[in-house]
């Protein structure tokens, strides 16, 4: 954080390696606990990442490098998270807030058949 008018120099917290051809939006989460990050490269694929703002934990990512797109939103203690990773006509899937690790996703509404 920076204080207007203090001559302490600025620190970057977070966007090393974003590009000007990216753009990012954040949204916390509605108890104000949750700071999601989503950096989107182009129109085919984004980035994610997590804050535990009561925490203050560090800025972690969920998805990254990723040739998929991941809409995601604060449902409770869980994300759900739209994407077309791994399935080209989209899928739902749950990722617990306390551990949102690729590895503890969960699919709760497969894609569509054909």
């Amino acid at each position: 954080m920076h204080t207007i008018g203090s001559s302490q120099p600025d620190k970057e917290i977070f966007g090393q390696g974003v590009t000007a051809r990216s753009f990012l939006s954040g949204r916390v989460s509605p108890d104000g606990s949750q700071l999601l990050i989503t950096v989107n490269h182009g129109w085919a694929k984004n980035d994610l990442y997590i804050q535990n703002l009561g925490a203050g934990s560090a800025i972690t990512p969920i998805v990254k490098d990723t040739d998929a797109l991941f809409h995601a939103a604060f449902a409770g203690s869980q994300l759900v998270i739209q994407t077309n990773w791994k399935s080209p006509r989209r899928r739902i899937l749950t990722a617990p807030l306390a551990s949102p690790a690729q590895s503890n996703w969960r699919e709760v509404v497969p894609q569509a058949a054909r």
